[in-house]
């Protein structure tokens, strides 16, 4: 009888390991997705960002109004580094994911924060700036994201000045 108790936790306990490894799975999977766009992000890489991005992809950010989607996002990056940056790196960066089963953000995450370095390409000047860009996977493909980072910042460290002038003002809607 105490043979078979003792079977029978051993039995319980390797269930309950086994019932969690494809969560844990599922989370490296997505890290690794993620990492393989930011790959493709930092060595110009289109073919890769064309087969991590989901057909019905859309990203957000980094300022409040921008919305782009999987066609406009890699014609978008192709023409800036060939033509804006020389030189894009993520530094320090981390990932975790992250699953979400309520709300409207249901669903598997990958959160990524760190330094991102930019290299201009026109005159050389350098940035260093915060971001953060949090990942939707949906069946193995990045189907949204959501990127925060000072673009002023960077475009300071570039060297542009900011010249506040004063906005036109609405009238008050009756």
């Amino acid at each position: 009888m105490k043979k078979n108790v003792t079977l029978l936790a051993i039995f319980l306990i390797a269930l309950f390991f086994v019932a969690c490894k494809p969560n844990d799975n599922q989370e490296l999977e997505n890290i690794a997705l993620v990492e393989k766009y930011q790959k493709a992000l930092k060595n110009h890489d289109v073919e890769t960002m064309k087969e991590v991005l989901a057909d019905n992809y859309v990203g957000y950010g980094p300022s409040a109004g921008d919305s782009t989607n999987k066609a406009d996002a890699i014609l978008n990056w192709d023409y800036n580094m060939q033509n804006l940056f020389e030189i894009l790196e993520f530094k320090r960066i981390e990932n975790i994911a992250i699953t979400n089963s309520k709300g409207k953000t249901k669903g598997n995450w990958v959160s990524s924060w760190g330094k991102l370095y930019v290299k201009f390409r026109q005159h050389g000047n350098e940035a260093t700036i915060w971001s953060n860009t949090i990942h939707k996977i949906e069946e193995g493909k990045i189907v949204k994201t959501i990127v925060f980072h000072n673009e002023a910042d960077a475009l300071r460290q570039a060297g542009y000045k900011y010249t506040f002038t004063d906005p036109n003002r609405l009238k008050a809607q009756e």
